[in-house]
């Protein structure tokens, strides 16, 4: 597979504002959203529920506004999904990411028809196509920007 350049390399606070974090942040998400259907064979719709969604956010020390960096990735599951797409959550702040990127999304799903016994997929990519799939009870996506 061929790595490619992270689109928000740095840190939200310092290179970034609150709203662009939040669109890299939304843009994780969406990136979550097709490695998910790629692995579903292209049916979201299989989705019954986004169970919990991941953020962590590289910020400067002083950056408190953390959560509302990922509610761009909350908010989308919300309007891919309605009500289906409300989700527990967990938001953190650090220090450094892998590669440097600003933002990184996990998503865990309930997934209509699949086999219980399967287990866990898990995603970790920068912004772009899908490229690998999973089938599982419970499929987890992660992307960072």
């Amino acid at each position: 597979m061929e790595r490619r350049a992270a689109l928000y390399p740095g840190k939200v606070g310092r290179d970034f504002s609150v709203e662009e974090g939040t669109a890299a942040a939304r843009l994780c998400a969406l990136n979550v959203l097709a490695h998910t259907r790629e692995a579903l064979d292209g049916d979201l719709d299989r989705i019954v529920k986004v169970a919990k969604l991941r953020g962590y956010v590289n910020a400067t020390e002083d950056l408190d506004m953390v959560g509302a960096v990922v509610n761009g990735a909350s908010d989308l599951m919300v309007e891919v999904f309605g009500e289906a797409g409300q989700h527990a959550r967990t938001v953190a702040g650090v220090t450094v990411m892998p590669l440097g990127v600003a933002i990184e999304v996990e998503a865990d799903f309930l997934i209509e028809g699949a086999n219980r016994g399967s287990g866990a997929a898990n995603e970790r990519e920068t912004p772009h196509p899908p490229d690998s799939s999973q089938d599982s009870a419970s499929a987890s996506r992660r992307t960072s920007a």
